[in-house]
């Protein structure tokens, strides 16, 4: 059997696209259930774990249910200061760093954008 080379790279190609659209898709459910789950968890307080520092604010992954969410830098009191690369924010007397422990309260849930904000405590 002859396997026409040009053929099989479109195979491969829609392949990986369908690969890459399952993986987003996935991703998106697990966003919806979890922001579904958080929704009437407004005013809750959880234990979390810092997962990830950016520019605009600290992703936390909630230690007992594994939910992500996001305190971002305008909800903190004072002035921050961001340092991407070495995954850490600072006021000039406290540090918050990528895998510390967070006490968090969940502030706002928006379903349709499958978003999570959460407040530091």
């Amino acid at each position: 059997m002859k396997i026409d080379r040009n053929k099989l790279e479109e195979m491969c190609v829609h392949i990986s696209e369908r690969e890459a659209k399952t993986s987003r898709a996935e991703r998106d459910s697990i966003k919806f259930k979890q922001a579904e789950y958080l929704l009437e968890k407004i005013g809750t307080q959880f234990e979390g774990i810092v997962s990830g520092v950016t520019d605009w604010g600290l992703y936390i992954e909630l230690i007992d249910n594994k939910c992500e969410g996001m305190i971002r830098y305008n909800s903190l009191d004072g002035v921050w200061s961001v340092d991407t690369k070495l995954h850490k924010i600072t006021n000039g007397k406290e540090t918050i760093r990528l895998g510390d422990s967070i006490t968090i309260m969940v502030k706002a849930v928006d379903i349709e954008k499958k978003q999570v904000d959460f407040v530091k405590i």
